[in-house]
């Protein structure tokens, strides 16, 4: 709370451009330590097919769960409209990035199965199946919270500014409100 709240007062999103990227980037370098870690283990034991069904009747119900934190960022999106100088190529733009997206998770999932097979990947977190006493784990793993901590106003300022609307309702746009 003593970090969040102070971030969820800034007014201007344009602020946390350098700390959102900053976070991109650890997320990318967080991807490719977990995919480098598969090859390895790829290399080592080989491909790990068994037990993979295409429709897990028991847990598919969780995928509902987490797919939902897929798209948490998504309101993220909507505001771009208004500031884009061509608003007809946005829908387009759209369409390109979350499909781009939608692909790169699909791909990302499905090697990481592969490779470190279902029962090693039964923990939510991808991060459980990296060597635990390696000290390149607990660097992705302070870079992947890290990340959180600059991700979060960016993803919640949509929210916020609801919010704000509902609460200041009629008010004029000022320092006050």
């Amino acid at each position: 709370m003593a970090i969040y709240v102070p971030l969820v007062f800034v007014r201007k999103i344009e602020v946390f451009a350098a700390t959102h990227l900053f976070g991109d980037i650890m997320i990318i370098i967080t991807m490719i330590v977990i995919c480098i870690f598969a090859g390895i283990d790829v290399s080592k034991y080989g491909w790990q097919p068994d037990g993979l069904q295409a429709l897990n009747t028991a847990l598919w119900p969780d995928a509902i769960g987490f797919s939902v934190y897929t798209f948490e960022g998504i309101g993220v999106i909507l505001p771009i409209m208004d500031v884009t100088e061509k608003p007809e190529q946005y829908f387009k733009v759209l369409v390109i990035t979350v499909t781009f997206i939608a692909i790169l998770y699909i791909v990302f999932t499905e090697y990481c199965v592969f490779a470190y097979g279902i029962d090693k990947l039964e923990d939510p977190l991808i991060t459980a199946s990296l060597p635990q006493q390696n000290w390149i784990t607990y660097i992705v793993k302070v870079m992947f919270s890290l990340n959180l901590v600059f991700s979060y106003p960016l993803v919640i300022h949509p929210a916020n500014i609801v919010i704000e609307d509902w609460f200041f309702k009629g008010w004029p746009k000022t320092r006050k409100r």
